[in-house]
């Protein structure tokens, strides 16, 4: 969702206050959006309501259909009430009159997830630098070791689900989308499809095996492109965010140890 609505931001010290209520509305916000994918799932029901190509082990009855498409009205319901009030205190918020607004496309429900998720202080080294590494690793765009075992993840999941639809609209938006983040989108998709270089992909029948990216499965591209257009935009929303609050980003390894400098990157 994105807005062309003039906002003006809250004063600092009212920040915290919407940070906080934010919090509450976007995990109420997740399991709307988790019971409308089981009630859809239920109905083989796809987001754009066509119907799934799958065989169901359970004779859907018209007495269940009911109830079912009721549930998920229902839950459609309270999600559009829930985005409403969401958008409502987005636009009170510094980092969307001073930054989100102008970056396409960005809408007010990520910008939501970020702010009421994201703790700087947390993402902070003993010098009280932010390391955007850390901040790449709670949402789920770390290293794959830092994904945990089965059932005990180290990252935010509703956090992570929501970058993940964020990718997901770049991609939809195409050409129309006059971006940063799909021109990256676009380079990572051309260059593994020519690239000889070799990744792990899983299958459910072989298991992991070594893959030359050109050889990898479009999805598995497809993803990777979107981790790196995500992973751009949270280094470039963790600056914004650091400048506003008075914060310093922590310069990345090569720069600070190995005296490398990169233009616009960090850690």
């Amino acid at each position: 969702m994105s807005s062309t609505i003039t906002a003006t931001a809250a004063p600092a010290g009212d920040q915290g206050q919407i940070r906080a209520r934010l919090h509450v509305l976007v995990r109420d916000h997740a399991n709307y959006k988790r019971w409308e994918t089981r009630y859809r799932n239920a109905l083989k029901l796809k987001r754009d309501d066509e119907e799934q190509k799958r065989p169901t082990p359970y004779l859907i009855t018209p007495e269940y259909k009911g109830r079912m498409e009721g549930l998920l009205a229902q839950s459609d319901a309270w999600t559009d009430e829930i985005v409403k009030e969401i958008a409502h205190l987005v636009h009170q918020l510094q980092i969307w009159t001073e930054w989100a607004i102008a970056v396409k496309p960005l809408g007010e429900i990520t910008i939501a997830y970020l702010e009421a998720l994201v703790d700087l202080e947390k993402a902070s080294d003993d010098q009280g630098r932010v390391t955007i590494s850390k901040v790449w690793r709670f949402c789920g765009y770390g290293p794959a070791e830092d994904k945990g075992a089965f059932g005990k993840r180290k990252y935010c999941a509703p956090l992570k689900s929501q970058l993940y639809q964020w990718g997901m609209s770049l991609e939809k938006l195409g050409s129309q989308c006059e971006s940063k983040y799909h021109a990256i989108m676009l380079g990572i998709k051309e260059r593994y499809a020519n690239s000889d270089r070799e990744v792990s992909e899983r299958s459910k029948i072989n298991g992991a095996k070594m893959v030359a990216w050109k050889d990898a499965r479009p999805g598995h591209r497809r993803n990777a492109a979107i981790r790196r257009a995500v992973k751009e935009l949270l280094k470039d929303y963790v600056i914004a965010r650091t400048a506003l609050e008075g914060r310093i980003v922590r310069p990345p390894y090569g720069e600070e140890y190995l005296g490398r400098k990169h233009e616009g990157s960090a850690t």
